[in-house]
């Protein structure tokens, strides 16, 4: 009906080419112009239905209040295209501001929803001043902006600040880089980057946002005496992004500590679960919230450790707030002339939202005996056309912006026509059955009716169902019990105020409609096709139309795969298709003319696999850390007896099943006396202090049946840990470090709250265990032993723990302490040239022993730089292997290197030794060979010749040429090379028949392979020029 709201009263059928008022399907996105040179243009577009076409206007409320029609006679920058506003070269002082589009056709007028649509940027810094081992946090100060900025630091000219490295810096989305404590080596000069980006939502107008750099800002460290202390979280946090965060926002919660590293972070959330899409980055300082939502609010703490020993902690209210979004829009409406409208409105916000209705733009208030409004209601008195009709829409408004709805209402009064709906012709009725005629008129107000037979009246009373012949109250005349006096024309009647109308229709009686081959019951087995037979008698001339029921439902044979009806004389009936327990049931066929119907039904019966079960449950009192009594309601068993069953559980996020028990046989379980459809079984091997959902599968002779649905979530008892970690190892950090590691343990076996582990080390071979603790879920341990206890096996294992005690150790593994530096130096380096760029160095090798290494080589570095050069840039090549040589290239032609060569192990580089230096050789050639000629030599083979070089003063002496070929379409790392000496000419073999290659030439010489000629193409065969295809240089070589 609502479709035909849009035209009743009107003469059009196709509500597509009904007018109807202006409609925004698009209203635009608030917009980040980017300023970044004159020649960029911005858009702000809105598309609104109505026909006729709705006209446009838009309009600028800048950050003044003031307001401006938007047009070329406003600025020649200004262009409006439909609902498109052009700007060319925006301008911030001119052009920011909020824009509105309103729509406007001969209905009336409706209002956009607003919109924001720009950047400023530098200031100067000043220095900050910080005590060595204290905290430190430097302000980006960034220039003015609109509506968002992404920061990033870096000190002196490129060292790009990575708090993903540097735990104890921290980038905040308020643009300070902090520092949980600093020492001599952050002192230096720092500087901002700021970088546009926008709030979600919003659209970037250019795919390269424009960024800002600071001026450096001083970090001077003031000498003191160093001490371990905090952690102490910071005053700034936890801190929120946005700082006032709207649904469907990625919202970032941030929390920072002062104090002596390391330091460890982690999140709750009071009384409650983290929100399913959240989750922690950068050390676990920040906790992400993607696309909140209202129900993420709540009250979240930040806890900070160290050594997992002393510790800090604040609590954080998080208000998730909304801007208006209406749940329904509003519906066009059509009522009668001085009837009464009352028109509800509803939408969502946080804060709530207030309401406020438009017409035709205008805002609307409440008229005594006209219009009343209250809130979100509008309540239309005595509707008249000229005062009511219109377009009206409904604002909702908070603080975060104004949504609108917009709907049409229109005020009728017209005499009653049956153009769109006449009364139908001929009607056929069936002795003994019902036969009916609708009359459906459009009319405004509705009207009255009355029936005439042959043209007299039959004098009914609308809505009396104890006659044979009565009139329904929507005005339609139903016959029941047809007889042959029953024939004849009927005419309906109808008139209201503003006037009268009938319209006739003619009754034949025909014979009634009988099903001769009726439904027999049916048993199919589970996906195999069934087939429910049906056939009626019915009198030739007439149309007769097969339906189909199920459980009392109409079948839709035209859409639903599993049905078809079979139309032929002997397989008039129902197939269906791949059987499922579902279909099983009463089916009626339907037998329908004209005139009457018959009816007869069936049952259907699927034998297959048990149906899911029921009701999974847990009995009361029987669950333990690691056991519970499991019950079950079996569902239908289709007559057959149920042989076993699979028994699975799943914990959080219950997504992923493991089975429990495999094939349980029925025999196995227990059946209460006082219910024979219940199952019990005792269930062992659980993980203690874990929340489980369960679910059973039943199988018979017939197969496995279908998953049903999950018992409710049981906890087991806590417990202490019941596994111990996997993977424990360790090695590496810095001098002087024992680093253990381990892979934590899941929620599944971790038994209870307050996870942690006991460390335990000792050198190997040795009798006494040493032990640290580490007080939350993560799986790393670092102590110091000593510098002189440098790369040592050492004897680790871990033993979980909770609030309920300690689990088991894990198995004793053997690490290695970290690495100390090399105290070796490099001697015997050489260097010999190898082309003009590059020089192949070589060394002696080293003792790959803990003596000299202070641990295992990793492998060696060669730096090199120009011998000519007072400052010169230092390069470096470091190869992670134990060869004693490496080729460095990228060199300079003719010019003198120096180099050194460099051990490293995990724990860093030797100290420099001894300097080698060498050239490299002159230039490879710079020309190349021209004049190339391929002709043909045998019948796989081709001749090539070309006119040769000749070398300069600044190149090498010449050695001969390359001939590099390939097939045509082939990736060029997959052509053959054949190289010359000086002669200019070479014979290819192995050339294909019909084949196209590519063809190109080089010289060659101590410095290296030249450069490469033109491509040459050749083929070998008999056959047309194909010149239409090929390259011109084509050259096709007959035999």
């Amino acid at each position: 009906m609502s479709g035909e709201l849009k035209y009743f009263g009107s003469n059009y059928s196709d509500p597509l080419f009904a007018p109807k008022g202006p409609k925004f399907v698009l209203h635009q996105q608030s917009v980040i112009v980017v300023r970044t040179d004159s020649t960029l243009n911005a858009a702000i577009e809105y598309i609104a239905t109505g026909l006729p076409q709705p006209n446009y206007k838009i309009i600028q409320t800048d950050d003044e209040g003031n307001v401006t029609d938007m047009s070329t006679l406003v600025d020649s920058r200004y262009t409006i295209t439909n609902g498109k506003l052009s700007i060319q070269s925006p301008n911030e002082a001119l052009d920011s501001g909020t824009y509105h589009c309103t729509a406007q056709n001969e209905f009336g007028l409706v209002v956009s929803n607003p919109n924001a649509a720009l950047l400023r940027i530098n200031v100067e810094p000043s220095p900050v001043d910080a005590y060595n081992d204290d905290r430190a946090a430097i302000d980006c100060t960034p220039p003015n902006y609109r509506p968002a900025v992404n920061f990033q630091w870096y000190k002196g000219n490129y060292h790009f600040i990575r708090p993903d490295l540097h735990a104890y810096m921290f980038i905040s989305r308020n643009g300070k880089l902090y520092f949980s404590v600093v020492s001599t080596n952050d002192a230096g000069a720092y500087r901002c980057i700021v970088k546009l980006s926008s709030n979600n939502g919003a659209a970037i107008g250019t795919n390269q946002p424009p960024s800002r750099i600071s001026l450096p800002i001083q970090l001077r460290i003031i000498n003191a005496a160093a001490s371990v202390w905090g952690p102490e979280i910071a005053n700034d946090f936890p801190a929120v992004f946005p700082t006032t965060p709207k649904r469907g926002q990625n919202v970032h919660l941030e929390c920072l500590a002062y104090g002596s590293m390391p330091l460890s972070y982690f999140w709750t959330r009071n009384g409650l679960p983290m929100p399913p899409d959240a989750y922690m980055e950068d050390h676990n300082r920040v906790l992400v919230i993607p696309i909140a939502k209202v129900e993420d609010s709540g009250n979240y703490t930040c806890h900070v450790t160290r050594q997992n020993v002393l510790g800090d902690f604040k609590h954080f209210y998080l208000s998730i707030e909304a801007e208006p979004f209406f749940l329904f829009p509003l519906k066009d409406q059509h009522i009668d002339q001085g009837s009464q409208l009352t028109w509800h409105c509803a939408a969502r916000g946080i804060p709530a939202p207030t309401y406020f209705w438009l017409k035709n733009g205008v805002r609307l208030y409440t008229i005594e005996g006209d219009i009343t409004i209250s809130n979100n209601v509008l309540v239309v008195h005595n509707a008249d056309p000229v005062r009511h009709n219109g377009m009206y829409q409904c604002g909702a408004e908070n603080k975060h912006g104004i949504s609108h709805t917009e709907g049409q209402l229109r005020v009728l009064g017209f005499k009653p026509t049956f153009i769109k709906r006449p009364v139908e012709e001929v009607v056929y009725g069936a002795l003994g059955g019902n036969a009916s005629f609708a009359c459906q008129p459009e009319a405004a107000p509705f009207p009255s009716f009355k029936w005439l037979k042959n043209g007299a009246e039959i004098n009914l009373v609308p809505g009396d169902t104890s006659s044979r012949i009565m009139m329904l109250t929507n005005g339609n005349l139903l016959i029941t019990e047809v007889n042959t006096l029953d024939a004849g024309y009927y005419t309906c009647v109808v008139e209201n105020s503003f006037g009268i109308a009938n319209n006739a229709g003619q009754l034949v009686i025909t014979s009634r409609t009988v099903i001769s081959v009726r439904p027999q019951p049916v048993t199919a087995s589970l996906n195999e096709t069934a087939f429910i037979r049906c056939q009626a008698t019915v009198d030739p001339n007439i149309d007769l139309v097969y339906s189909w029921k199920f459980n009392g439902h109409q079948i839709d044979v035209e859409n639903d795969i599993y049905f078809t009806l079979g139309t032929s004389s002997m397989l008039s009936g129902l197939f269906i298709r791949m059987a499922q327990h579902k279909h099983a049931g009463y089916y009626e066929c339907v037998a329908k003319t004209p005139m009457d119907t018959d009816i007869a039904g069936t049952t259907l019966t699927v034998i297959g696999p048990p149906g899911e079960i029921a009701y999974v449950y847990v009995e009361t009192g029987t669950i333990t850390a690691t056991s519970a009594r499991l019950g079950w309601v079996l569902g239908y068993r289709y007559q057959n007896p149920v042989m076993y069953y699979t028994v699975e559980n799943a914990n959080e996020p219950y997504t992923n099943w493991t089975v429990s028990i495999p094939n349980l046989p029925e025999a196995d379980v227990i059946i209460p006396i006082e219910d024979n459809s219940k199952r019990i079984y005792q269930l062992s091997g659980l993980n203690p202090g874990v929340p489980y959902k369960f679910r059973v599968r039943a199988a018979n002779a017939f197969g496995i049946g279908p998953i049903g649905r999950p018992s409710i979530i049981y906890q087991t008892l806590m417990a202490p840990p019941p596994k111990a970690p996997d993977n424990v190892g360790g090695g590496g950090g810095m001098v002087a470090d024992l680093k253990i590691s381990w892979d934590t343990l899941p929620p599944l076996h971790q038994g209870g709250p307050g996870i942690g582990y006991h460390v335990y080390w000792r050198m190997k071979g040795g009798d006494t265990w040493s032990k640290g603790q580490v007080n939350a879920n993560e799986g790393v341990f670092v102590t110091q032993i000593g510098v002189n206890n440098y790369y040592l096996q050492f004897e680790v294992k871990v033993q979980p723990f909770n609030n309920l005690g300690a689990g088991p150790n894990s198995t004793i593994s053997t690490i290695y302490s970290a690495e100390d530096l090399p105290i070796v130096t490099v001697t015997g380096i050489n260097a010999y040239r190898y082309n003009a760029t590059a020089i192949l160095v070589t060394w002696d090798s080293i003792d790959n022993t803990r003596e000299v290494m202070k641990g295992e080589i990793m492998g060696y570095q060669v730096n090199y730089w120009e011998r000519s050069d007072p400052d010169p840039i230092v390069n470096s090549i470091s190869w992670r292997t134990l060869d004693t040589f490496g080729l460095c290239i990228g060199l300079l032609p003719n010019t003198w290197y120096e180099y050194d060569v460099q051990v490293f192990n995990t724990a860093g580089l030797n100290s420099r030794g001894e300097v080698y230096f060498q050239r490299t050789t002159l230039n490879a050639p710079l020309a190349y060979p021209t004049e190339v000629a391929v002709t043909s030599h045998g019948s796989d083979s081709v001749a090539v010749s070309w006119r040769g070089i000749l070398t300069g003063p600044e190149e090498e002496s010449l050695n001969g040429y390359i001939v590099r070929y390939w097939l045509q379409g082939d990736d060029i790392t997959q052509a053959k090379e054949l190289k010359t000496d000086m002669e200019t000419h070479a014979v290819i073999y192995g050339i294909g028949k019909g084949e196209l290659y590519q063809l190109r030439l080089a010289a060659r010489n101590r410095g290296g392979d030249g450069n490469f000629g033109n491509t040459v193409h050749f083929t070998l065969g008999n056959f047309q020029w194909l010149s239409l295809v090929l390259p011109a240089d084509i050259q096709i070589i007959e035999k």
